[in-house]
């Protein structure tokens, strides 16, 4: 009995070692976000404007071989997903600017909101007809809460947030 737990307790914290996380818009429920509501797992809203999730399923959105069928859009540059990570973990963000017309940065920072980004990744402006997404990495270079959002011109769609 005492191996087992033994084992059991190894394997959990093997588990959470090495426990990252997903989060794609397909997890989000569909309509307004509201303000530190968790989204699943770490992952949760961070809002002064508006963020809305919007269903796509009727026209989904292909990126390679990855479907989506939601977008959370974030009406205002300080709107965004906030998270837990640990030193080293590669955080890939996949979005594309709200815009129809401008590209815009995606940023990700500590979320203490006073230290600077700590990388972007420039998005291309919307197009429905065929949408381009954008993705792009940053390594994160302490344990701490990061949020991920815009810092120019306003909103943006988010598609997919990937911590390993």
């Amino acid at each position: 009995m005492k191996k087992v737990l033994v084992i059991s307790c190894l394997l959990a914290m093997a588990f959470s070692a090495f426990a990252a996380g997903n989060l794609k818009a397909d997890d989000c429920a569909v309509g307004e976000a509201k303000n530190n509501a968790t989204i699943k797992g770490d992952f949760r809203y961070y809002i002064e404007k508006k963020i809305v999730v919007s269903d796509k399923s009727a026209s989904p959105i292909k990126d390679g071989d990855k479907v989506y069928k939601k977008r959370i859009e974030t009406k205002g540059i300080t709107d965004g997903i906030v998270f837990t990570a640990k030193k080293g973990d590669v955080v890939t963000v996949v979005a594309t600017s709200g815009s129809k017309t401008d590209s815009r940065a995606i940023t990700v920072r500590p979320f203490d909101k006073q230290t600077k980004k700590i990388g972007s990744i420039t998005v291309p402006a919307w197009n429905g007809d065929s949408p381009k997404l954008a993705s792009g990495t940053v390594t994160i270079p302490a344990d701490g809460e990061y949020i991920v959002r815009g810092s120019s011109g306003g909103g943006m769609y988010i598609f997919e947030i990937d911590i390993k």
